[in-house]
């Protein structure tokens, strides 16, 4: 059974889940608030450590496009998001 994992990021809440045999069958998800992008991705890090392996990774940041590169995303402030 693959197991794979998703990322949604955005300018005030990240979310990640565990989903097993298709990625629409979401076992568990969880939310973390957007502090400092070193924070909140190191949150969402340990939580995705803590659900064991997975066989695939999907990620997608939705955010402000204005003054900014999407590449950039995790390099600036919460504020600027």
């Amino acid at each position: 059974m693959p197991r794979f994992a998703g990322v949604e990021g955005g300018g005030t809440t990240f979310r990640a889940a565990i989903a097993v045999d298709d990625p629409q069958n979401i076992e568990i998800m969880e939310s973390f608030p957007t502090t400092t992008p070193e924070e909140t991705l190191q949150s969402v890090a340990d939580w995705l450590r803590q659900q064991g392996a997975f066989d695939a990774m999907g990620k997608r940041e939705f955010c402000a496009a204005e003054d900014r590169e999407i590449n950039d995303i995790c390099k600036r402030d919460p504020a600027c998001w």
